[in-house]
């Protein structure tokens, strides 16, 4: 636990020293002089730069099926305090960002961006993921699932878990059976 915020301590501060390094190489750069002025022609406005159009990159909304891998510092960070309090069923928006330092607003647009989601949607999405592993391996009842997983109440579980897998829990759980 403790190495995973030295690492991410580490990780930070390597990235704080990148950037300053890319500054500190801007400024150093030299300036080519100005060339010498022309007398001016019919026209002083000089010749359009030919544009190339960039392509906007799509956002996809990252499901649970497609999430990119967490490669960014946050995400592996918000991952890590998200598995240290995933049973926790009262877990709110502000515990997060207590833990991960970070204030409401800049915590909720980072993620948003890097996402596509809500916190709670997050918390949602990453109790669902544990427990769809926590079906294929173990042979624990839905309800202790439903616990181990930080949600009290096994109505909305399944309808949760339904809504992203498009089956019930235990229609899961045969698949998976089926499948070994």
């Amino acid at each position: 636990m403790i190495a995973v915020y030295i690492i991410g301590g580490i990780l930070a501060v390597g990235a704080i020293i990148a950037g300053m390094v890319l500054l500190h190489r801007k400024k150093q750069e030299p300036v080519a002089p100005n060339p010498p002025e022309e007398t001016p022609k019919e026209s002083a406005r000089p010749a359009p730069k030919p544009r190339t159009k960039q392509p906007s990159p799509k956002k996809v909304r990252a499901t649970l099926k497609d999430r990119p891998a967490p490669t960014d510092i946050f995400l592996i960070h918000l991952d890590a305090v998200l598995e240290r309090n995933l049973s926790n069923p009262d877990l709110t928006v502000e515990q997060l960002t207590n833990e991960m330092a970070m204030g409401r607003t800049v915590f909720f647009i980072k993620l948003k961006n890097l996402t596509e989601m809500s916190p709670v949607e997050y918390i949602r999405e990453t109790r669902i993921k544990k427990a769809a592993q926590l079906l294929e391996k173990d042979d624990l009842t839905i309800m202790e699932i439903t616990y181990r997983v930080g949600m009290s109440d096994s109505r909305y579980f399944s309808k949760c878990f339904k809504n992203t897998y498009g089956v019930t829990p235990t229609e899961y759980r045969q698949q998976a059976k089926k499948q070994k």
